[in-house]
């Protein structure tokens, strides 16, 4: 069977596995975890980071230091997985929608009309006009590792006290171009979030990373995650915190998979040239092609889109699955989940009609030329 993206067994850091079992520090106490902050703050240029259990738990983290009261408002995009709208949800803070781009990432537009139509300004916050609700943060989504206008998004907030948060889950690896310098995904707002599940650029076999340029961010973030406490030996703590650190196991397995990074993204962008050669071919596919005037790609994961509206994209997925190829639908739209219906959102009545006919193909950088020849075949057959 051809997963969607699964780890190769030879880029696992073994040795560093074996490192954390050997010196009896399994927790998140042991030396792993201190270290693997080391390489993502070196590798990112992040100025603080903390290693959490996943990436949902960062995300939580982000918002949790932000203090929010009950039913403050969060502005998220449309498409996501649903650890960005759970996120919010954790904090007690209601949910925002707003529209996508054809790039499937947060429409500026969008955001900027909802600010100039949907807000005021009083005290020193932003407001919604029909909830009256102050809005604390707006969550930006690096969708697939690709990146969105950060530096236009940050225009649009400018003075309206708006924290920004970009969920860059899948984009460790991926950066901005401006100006001739590159800078990390993650960093450019107030708050980064990175995750290294199974299937992401990198693993740890489950968890997460919070990026940050301020210290006292940085300070909360590490009293939260680690039940904020005050004295370890007196078991004394001052509010309610959580369990998030990273395990120094699983940032042992992290530590060997850092190193091979820049190997691992010249695998990926191999991959994505060889799809999108080959299905430039097939006048019935669309090869979803990255953006790379703005920003450099870790090309995580690849897409296509089928022409004819009338294929049924479930069956297309069962079809593949026959033949031991694993491939997704995107995501379903954040608005249109159950629990979510009743909250505001704003242009996102383009969100289906954009994600339509879309798959997701097996992007696994250990994929090898006659796995993607045998792919490509199977998806032409198809259309």
């Amino acid at each position: 069977m051809i997963g969607l993206h699964s780890p190769s067994t030879k880029y696992i850091g073994f040795n560093e596995l074996k490192y954390s079992i050997n010196n009896g520090w399994l927790s998140s106490i042991g030396p792993g975890t201190k270290t693997f902050e080391k390489y993502i703050k070196k590798y990112t240029k992040s100025k603080y980071v903390v290693a959490t259990i996943n990436g949902t738990a960062a995300l939580q983290l982000s918002i949790a230091c932000l203090y929010p009261k009950k039913s403050e408002e969060i502005l998220i995009p449309d498409l996501s997985f649903i650890s960005t709208v759970n996120a919010v949800h954790y904090n007690f803070c209601k949910p925002v929608f707003l529209g996508i781009n054809p790039d499937f990432m947060i429409s500026e537009n969008a955001l900027k009309n909802f600010i100039n139509e949907k807000t005021f300004f009083k005290n020193g916050y932003t407001y919604n006009k029909i909830t009256k609700k102050k809005i604390l943060a707006l969550i930006v989504v690096n969708v697939f590792g690709n990146l969105p206008n950060i530096f236009k998004i940050k225009k649009i907030l400018k003075g309206k006290n708006i924290k920004i948060i970009e969920d860059a889950a899948e984009s460790l690896g991926s950066f901005y171009l401006k100006n001739k310098k590159r800078t990390h995904s993650g960093t450019v707002g107030d708050i980064g979030c990175l995750s290294f599940n199974v299937n992401k650029i990198i693993t740890t076999g489950g968890g997460g990373m919070i990026l940050t340029k301020n210290l006292k961010t940085y300070k909360i973030i590490k009293h939260l995650a680690n039940q904020s406490k005050l004295d370890p030996i007196n078991f004394i703590h001052d509010q309610i915190g959580f369990n998030y650190s990273m395990p120094s196991i699983n940032a042992s397995i992290g530590i060997g998979q850092i190193k091979k990074i820049n190997t691992i993204l010249k695998l990926k962008k191999g991959i994505y040239k060889y799809y999108l050669s080959k299905f430039s071919k097939n006048k019935k596919i669309e090869f979803i092609s990255v953006d790379q005037k703005n920003y450099s790609s870790n090309f995580w994961l690849n897409l296509v889109r089928f022409k004819n509206k009338s294929l049924n994209l479930n069956n297309i997925i069962s079809k593949l699955k026959r033949r031991n190829i694993i491939a997704r639908p995107i995501w379903f739209p954040l608005s249109l989940q159950t629990y979510n219906k009743n909250f505001q959102r704003f242009k996102t009545q383009d969100t289906k009609k954009i994600i339509k006919n879309v798959l997701c193909l097996p992007s696994g950088y250990d994929l090898t030329k006659k796995e993607l020849q045998y792919i490509i075949e199977e998806i032409n057959n198809i259309s």
